[in-house]
C-alpha cells in the first residue's frame, strides 16, 4: 500500500520552506500527479460513456471536496474526452 499525500498539504510544505532544499516533497508532489494521470488513463482505456464517483470529500462526513484527489483525475479525464459524464455518489457513512 502506497500513501498519497494530500496535494494541498505537500505543496504548502513546498511554500513554507521554499528555501530549504525539498527533493522529498518535491518527488511526493510529482508522484502524486502520476498517480492521478495513471488512473485517469487507466480509466480512459477502457472506454467508458459514465464514470461513476463515489466520495468526493476527503473524509468521511465532510463536505469540503475542493482538494480531493479525484478532482484531479476527474479535470484529466475531461480534458481528455470531450463528452465525459460522471455520476456522483454520495458518503455511505
Amino acid at each position: 500500500m502506497s500513501a498519497n499525500f494530500p496535494r494541498k498539504d505537500t505543496k504548502q510544505l513546498l511554500a513554507n520552506y521554499k528555501d530549504v532544499p525539498s527533493n522529498m516533497i518535491e518527488a511526493i508532489v510529482n508522484a502524486n500527479s502520476t498517480r492521478k494521470d495513471y488512473i485517469a488513463d487507466s480509466i480512459i482505456k477502457q472506454n467508458p460513456k459514465v464514470v461513476g464517483i463515489y466520495r468526493l470529500t476527503m473524509k468521511t462526513g465532510s463536505d469540503n471536496f475542493r482538494a480531493s484527489a479525484i478532482q484531479g483525475i476527474m479535470k484529466r479525464i475531461k480534458a481528455k474526452v470531450a463528452n465525459s459524464g460522471f455520476i456522483y455518489a454520495k458518503d455511505a457513512a
